[in-house]
Parts: structure tokens; sequence; C-alpha cells
């Protein structure tokens, strides 16, 4: 009889120790797993700590809040339209209509589409980056990176051409120089010069082609 019981005690613990490492084991597994789908998803900034999604930039972007003027060839660019490749040789008028006095700036003009929509190997190509702007008058900053004009390859569709006013929590003292105009990471760009809060957007889209007026029409 001692012995019957003794058997069962032995079995009866064997079980409860068998279904405590079943439970751990599931945990750790589901814990694991949600570990890992939130690492796969990570890109290294977390999404609300973007400056801004330059890819998914479209006319819904546009916002009378972030409105700016910029002006090439006497034209002045209506956010998300297209135009014609013609009038984009020299540097724009840029007008910063809601800009504070007070608070510096930086402007940045990018092409998110190098060398195309389809294939953005190159995102993003940089074509303009003035910093220190104040007193809302661009032509009071540092031209960090040159103008550059507009250039999209052959047979590689509408390019967007997007034009960031971001805010600066002090003037900059040092500049250190961009070469490199391919793959410039506006994210990370701003990351590392703590620019945190966006301004301004505008963006005007254009294709290589024959024609030499503005506006275009989308195909």
């Amino acid at each position: 009889m001692m012995n019957l019981k003794l058997a069962q005690n032995i079995n009866m613990r064997f079980s409860t120790f068998c279904c405590s490492l079943l439970f751990v084991f599931a945990i750790n597994f589901d814990l694991d797993s949600f570990v890992k789908a939130h690492d796969e998803d990570s890109d290294g900034i977390e999404e609300d700590e973007h400056l801004v999604h330059i890819g998914n930039i479209d006319k819904d972007s546009c916002t009378v809040d972030k409105e700016m003027e910029v002006t090439f060839a006497g034209v002045t660019v209506v956010c998300g339209e297209n135009y014609f490749l013609a009038g984009f040789n020299k540097k724009p008028k840029v007008v910063l209509n809601r800009a504070n006095i007070n608070i510096y700036y930086t402007l940045v003009m990018l092409d998110p589409d190098a060398p195309s929509r389809k294939d953005p190997s190159q995102r993003s190509w940089l074509h303009w980056l003035i910093v220190n702007i104040h007193n809302a008058d661009i032509s009071t900053g540092f031209e960090v990176v040159e103008y550059n004009p507009p250039t999209p390859p052959k047979n590689s569709g509408f390019h967007r051409y997007v034009f960031l006013l971001i805010v600066q929590p002090k003037k900059e003292k040092e500049y250190l120089p961009i070469v490199k105009r391919g793959k410039f990471n506006i994210n990370k760009y701003a990351t590392n010069h703590s620019l945190t809060n966006l301004a301004g957007l505008t963006y005007f889209q254009t294709k290589k082609e024959d024609k030499l007026q503005l506006p275009a029409n989308a195909d």
C-alpha cells in the first residue's frame, strides 16, 4: 500500500513539473516571436520619430500649415503638380510664408525617386541644402550643398522634387561638408542635427522629355 501511494505521489509531482515546463516554454516562445517580429519591422528609428516618410509623399502631404512658395523662372509651383522639364536650371526663389523670424531653419531639396520611382536605389538625391536661415529669408542662410537642378534620367518616369523646411534648435556653428548627393537619408541627418520639427513642405513632379513649357499634365 505504501509503495502504491508513493508511486501515485511521484506521478502527480512529475505531471505538475512537466506542465510547468510546457507553460514556461509557451511563454518564452510567444515572447521570442513577438521580439523577432518587432525587430524585423524596425529600421533603427521608430516610425513616430521619423521627420518625414520621404517615399510616401503625395498630394495628401500638401497642407496649408506647411505652405511654401517655390518659384522657378517666374512660375510658382503648385504642390503635387506635374511640370515639363524647363526653367529649373537656376535656383528657385523660396518664400517662407509661415516661418518665424526668430527661429533658425534648414531648407532641403530632395529627389526620392532616383534613379526612378520603381527602383529608388539612390534615395534620396540631395539637390540643395541651406542651414541657419533666419528672419524668414533664405538668403541669410549658409549653403552647405549648392543647388543642383532636376536631371531625371530618360524613360525613368516622373520624379518628385521635395522641399522641406525644418526647424533648428539653435544656430549651427560647424558645417560638415557633404560630398555625396546620392543616398542622402534625411531622417538620419535630422537625428544627427537634432532636427525634429517639419515646418514646411512642398513638391513638384517632372520627367525627361522633349517639350519645353510649363505646366504638364500627368499621363
